[in-house]
């Protein structure tokens, strides 16, 4: 029995990928600091000089005497760059991908061999491990990439055949198109 991916399950995977991009992305900007700029000529240290009193308990004050490289006050940077501010997403984009004639017919091959390549996430996925074949072949290893693929596209539905063979298919297409 051959199931299809339905567009809802298509949507989702979707939905899921654009939830990751957006985490990963929150990630990446909550590890940094609110600076645009991408160095310093200071050669002082990254934290500012203090001094304090010699008897803290007479003088509460702290007196910094080296200036935030972040304050608006210095030479670095023109002063015209600021954070723009953040948009939500209501709904993720349309797929589109330009695909070359090698990737067309790379496609079609599998096609022809009762693979099912609508999804163009899956589309992706094929591509890459093609040319990671095509890359273990010329160092002369096994593909790491083309059987967990092969194992996807049988266990989603999108082949009727056992992992093996998709995997031979994959690579068997994969160096009549991509690798030279």
């Amino acid at each position: 029995m051959r199931f299809r991916s339905t567009r809802a399950t298509r949507t989702a995977r979707a939905l899921g990928a654009g939830v990751l991009a957006l985490a990963t992305a929150g990630a990446l900007a909550a590890c940094g600091d609110d600076s645009s700029t991408a160095g310093s000529d200071d050669s002082a240290s990254s934290g500012p000089s203090q001094v304090v009193p010699a008897n803290p308990t007479t003088s509460g004050e702290v007196v910094t005497t080296t200036p935030n490289p972040h304050s608006d006050g210095g030479d670095s940077g023109s002063g015209d760059a600021q954070d723009g501010g953040i948009s939500e997403i209501t709904e993720l984009p349309e797929a589109s991908a330009v695909r070359g004639e090698e990737d067309n017919a790379f496609l079609d091959e599998l096609k022809g061999r009762n693979i099912n390549v609508d999804d163009q996430v899956l589309q992706d996925q094929m591509i890459a491990a093609a040319h990671e074949q095509c890359l273990a072949n010329e160092e002369g290893r096994d593909s790491f990439a083309v059987p967990a693929i092969a194992g996807q596209l049988q266990a989603l539905g999108e082949s009727d055949e056992d992992p093996e063979v998709i995997a031979e298919a994959i690579k068997a297409a994969a160096e009549a198109n991509y690798c030279g």
